[in-house]
């Protein structure tokens, strides 16, 4: 009588015996209706981290908890018509990036740093990928051209050579260009000014 007992062998009895043993694995509806609540909570949260923090190592694998993840951030990117349009990645940034565009809506004016401000992010970000953001963001929408990084605009850009001009006389050179430059053509004499 050295059997073993196994399988649906083992669950008939234990239910003849009256013990009821707990799940091995996590309802999808109740898997997912946490992790909607910590992504709320943490939208930066990669899939070990949701484990973590729902310490439910045991019940949710990485697989299911990657995959649950993706459809919450999924279904905030439906939300969002710039998302929709650039088509952008489904990672642990997809919920700053529908933040940047709503900011963008709101306040077309604001620069790269200022929307750092805004935002108060515990992640470090960089003004070069808010500036990125904001111009494709820009561009799906079709409302401007892409936007300068620190505020730099056509006429500030203007306003900037002006001043160049006046500070280095070189640039101002009168005389025909050369293939060394304009300055050194005006400076040495032209061989062809002098034959003409």
């Amino acid at each position: 009588m050295g059997g073993r007992w196994q399988g649906s062998q083992l669950q008939r009895m234990a239910l003849r015996l009256g013990l009821i043993h707990p799940a091995a694995i996590l309802q999808r509806a109740a898997a997912l209706a946490r992790i909607e609540a910590l992504w709320k909570q943490h939208p930066e949260f990669t899939a070990k981290q949701v484990i973590e923090g729902l310490s439910l190592g045991h019940l949710l694998g990485i697989g299911r908890a990657r995959e649950l993840l993706r459809e919450c951030r999924r279904a905030a990117a439906k939300r969002c018509a710039a998302n929709r349009k650039v088509g952008w990645w489904l990672d642990n940034r997809t919920a700053l990036r529908i933040r940047i565009t709503a900011i963008c809506k709101r306040h077309p004016e604001y620069t790269a740093k200022r929307v750092i401000k805004v935002l108060r992010s515990e992640l470090a970000l960089r003004a070069r990928w808010v500036n990125r953001v904001m111009n494709e963001c820009w561009r799906a929408l079709g409302k401007h051209g892409p936007r300068q990084c620190n505020g730099w605009t056509p006429a500030r850009r203007r306003r900037q050579s002006e001043l160049i001009l006046e500070f280095r006389p070189w640039e101002r050179a009168t005389g025909p260009r050369t293939p060394e430059g304009k300055a050194r053509g005006a400076k040495n004499g032209y061989r062809g000014a002098r034959e003409a």
